[in-house]
Protein backbone atom coordinates (compact mmCIF):
# COMPACT_ATOMS: atom_id res chain seq x y z
CA UNK A 1 0.00 0.00 0.00
CA UNK A 2 2.86 2.27 0.55
CA UNK A 3 3.38 2.80 -3.42
CA UNK A 4 -0.57 3.65 -3.43
CA UNK A 5 0.21 6.09 -1.19
CA UNK A 6 3.60 7.70 -2.94
CA UNK A 7 1.19 8.18 -6.08
CA UNK A 8 -1.87 9.95 -4.52
CA UNK A 9 -1.78 13.64 -4.42
CA UNK A 10 -1.96 13.44 -0.65
CA UNK A 11 -0.75 10.44 0.21
CA UNK A 12 2.86 10.89 -1.09
CA UNK A 13 2.77 13.99 1.64
CA UNK A 14 1.86 11.31 4.72
CA UNK A 15 4.98 9.24 3.22
CA UNK A 16 7.15 12.19 3.31
CA UNK A 17 6.32 13.28 7.04
CA UNK A 18 7.18 10.07 8.31
CA UNK A 19 10.55 10.04 6.63
CA UNK A 20 11.05 13.29 7.99
CA UNK A 21 9.76 12.62 11.83
CA UNK A 22 10.40 8.88 11.93
CA UNK A 23 14.12 7.54 13.04
CA UNK A 24 15.40 6.19 10.02
CA UNK A 25 15.66 2.19 11.27
CA UNK A 26 11.35 2.07 11.63
CA UNK A 27 11.14 3.37 8.03
CA UNK A 28 12.46 0.07 6.19
CA UNK A 29 9.38 -0.43 4.64
CA UNK A 30 9.22 2.50 2.69
CA UNK A 31 12.30 2.19 1.44
CA UNK A 32 11.71 -1.37 0.63
CA UNK A 33 9.14 -0.56 -1.60
CA UNK A 34 10.66 0.93 -3.96
CA UNK A 35 12.87 -2.02 -4.60
CA UNK A 36 12.72 -2.76 -8.44
CA UNK A 37 10.59 0.60 -8.57
CA UNK A 38 12.94 3.02 -8.01
CA UNK A 39 13.51 4.50 -11.96
CA UNK A 40 9.23 4.40 -12.52
CA UNK A 41 9.12 6.21 -9.18
CA UNK A 42 11.69 8.99 -9.90
CA UNK A 43 10.10 9.48 -13.07
CA UNK A 44 7.11 10.17 -11.13
CA UNK A 45 6.17 13.83 -10.07
CA UNK A 46 5.26 12.55 -6.29
CA UNK A 47 7.11 9.60 -6.61
CA UNK A 48 10.68 11.88 -7.13
CA UNK A 49 9.52 13.52 -4.11
CA UNK A 50 9.58 10.96 -1.83
CA UNK A 51 13.20 9.51 -3.00
CA UNK A 52 14.51 12.97 -2.21
CA UNK A 53 13.31 12.72 1.19
CA UNK A 54 14.61 9.11 1.65
CA UNK A 55 18.08 10.40 0.25
CA UNK A 56 18.02 13.47 2.56
CA UNK A 57 16.80 11.75 5.46
CA UNK A 58 18.69 8.21 5.01
CA UNK A 59 22.25 7.17 5.34
CA UNK A 60 23.78 5.93 1.96
CA UNK A 61 24.11 2.76 3.14
CA UNK A 62 20.08 2.15 3.97
CA UNK A 63 18.92 2.73 0.45
CA UNK A 64 21.75 1.28 -1.18
CA UNK A 65 19.92 -0.92 -3.35
CA UNK A 66 17.68 2.26 -4.15
CA UNK A 67 20.60 4.20 -5.27
CA UNK A 68 21.72 1.46 -7.16
CA UNK A 69 18.54 1.18 -9.17
CA UNK A 70 18.81 5.11 -9.81
CA UNK A 71 22.48 5.09 -10.57
CA UNK A 72 21.87 2.17 -13.07
CA UNK A 73 19.19 4.48 -15.35
CA UNK A 74 20.71 7.66 -14.64
CA UNK A 75 21.10 9.18 -17.83
CA UNK A 76 17.68 8.12 -18.47
CA UNK A 77 16.33 10.13 -15.18
CA UNK A 78 18.77 13.08 -15.88
CA UNK A 79 16.83 13.71 -19.29
CA UNK A 80 13.47 13.17 -17.20
CA UNK A 81 10.84 15.91 -15.90
CA UNK A 82 11.05 14.79 -12.19
CA UNK A 83 13.38 12.62 -12.63
CA UNK A 84 16.50 14.60 -13.18
CA UNK A 85 15.50 16.15 -9.95
CA UNK A 86 16.58 12.52 -8.33
CA UNK A 87 19.78 12.28 -9.50
CA UNK A 88 20.59 15.84 -8.33
CA UNK A 89 19.63 15.05 -4.70
CA UNK A 90 21.79 11.74 -5.20
CA UNK A 91 25.15 13.51 -6.58
CA UNK A 92 24.26 16.56 -3.87
CA UNK A 93 23.46 14.50 -0.86
CA UNK A 94 25.03 10.78 -1.10
CA UNK A 95 27.69 10.06 0.81
CA UNK A 96 28.36 6.84 -1.29
CA UNK A 97 32.47 7.13 -3.18
CA UNK A 98 32.18 6.72 -6.96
Amino acid sequence: HVLKCIEDQHGNHVIQKCIERLPTDRIGFIVDSFLGQAARMAKHCYGCRVIQRLIEYCASVQISALLDEVLQCRMELATDQYGNYVVQHVMEHSSRPG
